[in-house]
């Protein structure tokens, strides 16, 4: 790889810029038209947000480049036109046509619905077919975890057979973490050969680093807070984490709609631990619904939610806490609860919720998809075998997955408060250790190196 150059192809340029791959070719005049009128609009291709086209605006930037771009221009990629590559580039560059989810579309559901032959011009296809540096790299960068389906596999090894491809010349980037097992049983299953390379890219954790980077960026002494709107961001420093504390845990769990949470804080309150801790849930139809069924559900949640830990508005807290919030809950609490946005078997998929607590220097424990503490120590992160038994990681069953956690939570919460105090202080290495590498995984562009690793193979 050291001294080839990386091109992020493209095979039409507007007045505004490129226009990214992943659309059908059928869509491409009433795109331009709609572009050229300067409308607001949305449409099936993988710019994520599109705004008037006048010179102040998000709209020109985010037509020249797309929103995966954006991510590794600062390594070194460039741009260009497919029909504008030099003889040597076209022989000794990586060459990428790269295909990423709609805003309105998973990559799961464009893959199975579209035909993908046709996201290439003929032209295109031809530079794929005769030169093997060139590859066609489908990116799947949005938010949400999948179980990809034979269907999913099927089309794209359609492409593959109709291209006359080699086998490392599609790439798939995923956010589904065990996504090399999901495609390895589909190729035993399916009695394949491997047709493609698949390799998970973990789209939050790289965004939190840079989130951190840009926050710490903007502490001043005497003043660790940032405002927005009524709230302040805030976060510990180091020096600020070896205060005693009042309460044992911390669960932001805010959407109840992810109804394993709900029945997590069900539990909390059936084992008299809400309040040893700072619980948010709110309010939601599917757990209103289920209350009409479930008489437990309606006593301990529906006739109590919601409950809230610093901000009332659930459309406020969505916008403003992916990251930060106030840091008042962390500094008084010892440890994190955290709800993945799933806990289901067969994918696994690791959101800002698990990085959240090592940003505010927390110990946590995760109601996720199994797997979850194995990946994330496969990535470098400590997680807290001193503070809870951690095999209920690899419990398949999500009911006594979540019985488990509950009661490595009851275990920790019959100790006293110095007792965890002191538990805390042990760990202290490893949550600066947690916070350090999100850093470093955003200033060494981890993103942009795996997609390096899997376009040079």
């Amino acid at each position: 790889m050291i001294g080839r150059n990386v091109n992020f192809l493209y095979e039409y340029e507007t007045p505004l810029g490129y226009l990214p791959m992943g659309y059908l070719q059928k869509n491409i005049p009433l795109t331009i038209s709609e572009i050229n009128e300067n409308k607001m609009f949305e449409w099936n291709h993988p710019l994520i947000y599109f705004g008037y086209a006048d010179k102040n605006s998000n709209f020109k930037k985010l037509s020249e480049t797309s929103d995966i771009f954006y991510v590794y221009e600062q390594s070194g990629a460039r741009q260009r036109i497919v029909t504008d590559l030099s003889e040597d580039e076209i022989k000794n560059d990586i060459n990428i046509f790269t295909i990423t989810a709609t805003h309105n579309q998973n990559m799961l559901q464009k893959i199975t619905s579209d035909d993908i032959t046709d996201y290439l011009t003929e032209t295109s296809k031809r530079y794929v077919r005769e030169n093997p540096n060139f590859k066609i790299v489908f990116i799947d960068d949005k938010e949400g975890g999948f179980s990809y389906p034979s269907t999913f596999f099927n089309q794209m090894y359609k492409l593959y057979e109709s291209l006359q491809l080699k086998s490392n010349q599609i790439v798939f980037l995923t956010n589904t973490a065990n996504i090399k097992e999901i495609y390895e049983f589909y190729l035993r299953l399916n009695n394949k050969e491997s047709f493609m390379i698949c390799e998970p890219s973990h789209f939050f954790i790289y965004d939190a680093g840079k989130c951190l980077v840009d926050y710490l960026g903007k502490v001043t002494e005497g003043k660790n807070y940032v405002r927005y709107g009524e709230l302040d961001y805030s976060i510990p420093l180091l020096d600020e984490i070896d205060k005693k504390r009042s309460k044992y845990f911390l669960s932001m769990n805010r959407n109840s709609e992810r109804i394993h949470r709900t029945y997590l804080v069900n539990d909390l309150i059936k084992n008299d631990l809400f309040d040893k801790g700072y619980v948010s849930l709110f309010e939601s139809d599917r757990v209103n619904n289920l209350s009409e069924v479930n008489q437990e559900i309606k006593e301990n949640i529906v006739d109590k939610y919601p409950f809230t830990i610093d901000h009332d508005d659930k459309n406020f807290v969505a916008e403003m806490h992916n990251y930060f919030n106030t840091s008042d809950s962390w500094l008084d609490t010892y440890f994190s609860v955290v709800g993945e946005t799933s806990a289901e078997l067969n994918h696994l998929f690791i959101t800002e919720k698990c990085i959240r607590p090592m940003i505010y220097f927390h110990p946590f424990i995760i109601l996720g998809n199994i797997n979850t503490l194995k990946e994330l120590k496969k990535l470098g992160f400590e997680t807290f075998p001193e503070f809870f038994d951690e095999s209920y990681d690899t419990i398949p069953n999500e009911d006594k997955r979540r019985e488990f956690i509950v009661n490595e939570i009851k275990k920790v919460c019959n100790l006293s408060l110095d007792e965890v105090h002191e538990l805390y202080q042990s760990v202290k290495p490893k949550l600066i250790h947690n916070r350090n590498l999100l850093v470093s995984i955003f200033q060494d562009n981890v993103k942009y190196k795996t997609l390096l690793n899997a376009v040079s193979r």
